[in-house]
């Protein structure tokens, strides 16, 4: 038995694999074929961000020991390709970090390095004030915790040498008494 989709006119077998059930039809089975939905659903979500992100929202509220328990089970059983991603998300995030402070063009500003992976992100204030119990004080955490937080001032980047130098003599040699470089 076949039936013909009412938004591409295509006939195609009347099973779910086609057409999903639960319409008002009186063959049970919706009037679009589920590519036209798809596609219909995919074009509505593009248009209407807001509206799905608080659907998304509440679905997960009212779901969320469901969704919980379904990523742990994902996670347990695609170790490697979780592992992959998460080290790609950590690294995007710490560019964009790094791309914040530096203006898009990472490097030491004290000696000028400019190899991504000799950087750090460098507390300017040293957290001297010992206010900072709030935030994170390196690593992932201390980047998302800035993005969360549009990105606050006070940090700056520097190579790691130019760093360590800073906090063990409060000054990189890199920069003589008046704040000028010397190389």
């Amino acid at each position: 038995m076949e039936k013909t989709c009412s938004k591409c006119k295509k006939s195609l077998p009347l099973t779910p694999k086609y057409f999903t059930r639960g319409g008002v039809q009186t063959d049970g089975y919706s009037c679009y074929c589920k590519q036209c939905i798809k596609t219909y659903t995919k074009i509505w979500r593009l248009k209407n961000p807001s509206k799905v992100k608080d659907m998304d929202k509440k679905a997960y509220q009212k779901n969320s020991n469901k969704s919980k328990e379904k990523s742990k089970r994902w996670r347990l059983l695609n170790k490697e390709r979780n592992n992959e991603l998460q080290l790609i998300s950590r690294n995007r995030l710490k560019e964009d970090t790094f791309n914040y402070y530096s203006g898009n063009n990472p490097v030491c500003i004290c000696c000028g390095e400019q190899h991504f992976k000799f950087l750090t992100l460098d507390h300017i204030d040293a957290h001297k004030n010992g206010n900072h119990t709030d935030k994170p004080r390196s690593g992932f955490k201390l980047y998302r915790w800035l993005r969360s937080h549009n990105f606050p001032s006070g940090f700056q980047i520097l190579c790691y040498n130019c760093n360590l130098a800073k906090g063990h003599y409060g000054v990189c040699p890199h920069k003589d008494i008046n704040g000028s470089v010397v190389n």
